[in-house]
C-alpha cells in the first residue's frame, strides 16, 4: 500500500480512503482544498492503481495495514477518517476494531452488512462483463460520454490518471 499526503504533518490528520476500481486520485480535488488546514492522507489500495501488481488481499487486512499506518504517522489517532464504497467498508473495519482511531467519520456507499447474494451477483457480473467495463476503449468511452456534461467532467489531469489506472485495474482485485 502507498500513501499520499498533501498539507503539514503538523496540522490534525485527515485520511480518505478510495473505492474499489479507483485509486488515490479519487479524492485529489477535496485533499488539495483540505491540505490548507489539514494534513490530508490518500492511501492507494493493494490491487489499485499504482499498486495494482500487489494483490488485494481483504477488507481486514487493509484496516490493518491503515491502522498501522496511522500509529506511525499519526500519533495513532486521526481528525476524520473518510471512505466511499470499499473505501468506507475499510474505514469501517477500522473503526470497529479500534473506535478512538479517528474523532470524525464520513463513510458513503459502503455496506454495512456482509450480503453473500449480492456479492456472487457481483463476481458474476465482473466475470461476464469486465472487458466491456474495465478495457481501454470501454474507460474512453466512458470519458467521452462524461465529457458531453459538464458538471461530470473530470479535469484533464484526473482524465489521465483514470484512463491510466482504471483500464489497467486487475480482474483479480474486482473478484
Amino acid at each position: 500500500m502507498r500513501f499520499h499526503e498533501l498539507g503539514e504533518p503538523s496540522r490534525p490528520h485527515v485520511m480518505l480512503i478510495h473505492g474499489g476500481g479507483s485509486a488515490w486520485w479519487g479524492y485529489l480535488r477535496q485533499a488539495r482544498v483540505l491540505a490548507e488546514r489539514y494534513h490530508v492522507i490518500l492511501p492507494n489500495l493493494d490491487g489499485h492503481g499504482e499498486e495494482r501488481d500487489r494483490p488485494y488481499r481483504s477488507t481486514a487486512a487493509s484496516a490493518e495495514q491503515l491502522l498501522a499506518y496511522v500509529d506511525r504517522t499519526c500519533g495513532g489517532r486521526l481528525y476524520l477518517l473518510g471512505g466511499v464504497s470499499l473505501g468506507g467498508q475499510i474505514a469501517m473495519e477500522m473503526l470497529a476494531r479500534r473506535a478512538e482511531a479517528a474523532e470524525k467519520a464520513i463513510i458513503a456507499g459502503s455496506l454495512c452488512l456482509p450480503q453473500p447474494r449480492m456479492a456472487a451477483a457481483c463476481m458474476a457480473m465482473v466475470r461476464l462483463f469486465y472487458p466491456l467495463m474495465f478495457s481501454r476503449p470501454a474507460c474512453r468511452a466512458q470519458m467521452a460520454l462524461l465529457r458531453r456534461i459538464p458538471s461530470l467532467r473530470f479535469p484533464r489531469e484526473l482524465e489521465e490518471y483514470y484512463m491510466r489506472d482504471v483500464s489497467r485495474l486487475p480482474r483479480e482485485t474486482l473478484l
